[in-house]
């Protein structure tokens, strides 16, 4: 499945981020494929904003992780580190904030569970393609994921 294809499997338009609604999600997401190492890191910092708040995570992070997963095998290097960072990041949060600061329905164990289960098959082809690389990440979103918990 390519890129495309797997963002257009999502209604950008109804998925909720704390600005609003995640249409320009795509847009980002497929100038962070090609990007420079300055142009990446400005989508960084716009998608964590989007995504991320002092009072956790919104309904759009489970989307979009699993849309940055799919992306991960087509993006430059640069785009590649801004990616896996905001995955870290998505897979550590934590609701922090009172019930009526979240926005959309929002479970953390759903939302690591998709980020973990995406990279068993991208983790899987990076060893394969790479010997090693995989291990060190794997090891890294099990930390975000289940922290002390392994």
């Amino acid at each position: 499945m390519s890129i495309e294809d797997d963002l257009d499997r999502f209604d950008w338009s109804r998925i909720r981020t704390y600005p609003g609604y995640a249409e320009m999600v795509p847009y980002a997401l497929r100038k962070l494929i090609a990007a420079s190492d300055e142009e990446t890191a400005l989508l960084g910092v716009w998608i964590e904003r989007i995504l991320l708040s002092v009072a956790g995570l919104c309904e759009g992070c489970g989307t979009v992780a699993s849309a940055l997963v799919a992306a991960l095998s087509e993006m430059t290097p640069s785009g590649h580190r801004v990616a896996l960072d905001l995955l870290s990041q998505i897979s550590a949060a934590e609701i922090t904030g009172p019930a009526h600061e979240q926005i959309g329905a929002v479970d953390v164990k759903e939302i690591r569970q998709a980020v973990a289960g995406g990279f068993q098959h991208y983790v899987g082809g990076r060893r394969q393609a790479a010997g090693g690389y995989g291990h060190n990440f794997g090891a890294r979103v099990k930390q975000g994921c289940y922290g002390d918990q392994l």
